[in-house]
C-alpha cells in the first residue's frame, strides 16, 4: 500500500500549532543506498526511544521549498509539545542536541517549525502542487 508522506509545514497547518521533527541529511557524494542504510542505523534507536516513551511519530518530508524529493530520507514528525517544561520533549532534545543546541549526531537535526511560518508557506505549497 502506498503511504502519503506530508511535509512538516503541512502537518503544522493541519494541527494549527508549532511542530517538531527529526531530520536526516544525506551525503550526496556517496551511494544513495548506502546513505539510506546509514540513516536507518541512526534512525532506528530514535524511533525505538519514541515508541518506548509512547511518543507518537510519523514519516514526513522537510519544510516544503518547491522541490519534490525523489526519495524519502527518513525524516520524522514528532508529536510532542515544544515546551521546555515537558519531560519527554527535554529527554528527546537531550538525546539529539548538545547544551549549546548543536547536533550530537552528525547528519541529524532536531528542528522546530513555527505555525505562522507554515501558514506563510501555504500559498506557495498549494501553487506548487497545482503545477504537478
Amino acid at each position: 500500500m502506498i503511504e502519503v508522506i506530508d511535509h512538516i509545514d503541512q502537518i503544522a497547518r493541519e494541527l494549527k500549532r508549532d511542530v517538531a521533527g527529526v531530520f536526516f541529511s544525506l551525503d550526496e557524494t556517496k551511494d544513495i543506498n548506502q546513505e539510506i542504510d546509514r540513516i536507518d542505523e541512526i534512525r532506528t534507536p530514535i524511533i525505538n526511544w519514541l515508541e518506548e516513551n509512547e511518543v507518537s511519530w510519523k514519516p514526513c518530508f522537510g519544510f516544503f521549498d518547491g522541490n519534490i524529493d525523489p526519495y524519502y530520507k527518513g525524516d520524522i514528525y514528532v508529536h510532542l509539545e515544544i515546551n521546555e517544561n515537558e519531560p519527554k520533549f527535554l529527554q528527546l532534545k537531550e538525546m539529539l542536541e548538545n547544551e549549546n543546541e548543536s547536533t550530537k549526531i552528525e547528519g541529524v537535526l532536531f528542528n522546530f517549525y513555527r505555525y505562522q511560518y507554515a501558514l506563510n508557506n501555504e500559498e506557495f505549497y498549494l501553487d506548487s502542487m497545482d503545477s504537478i
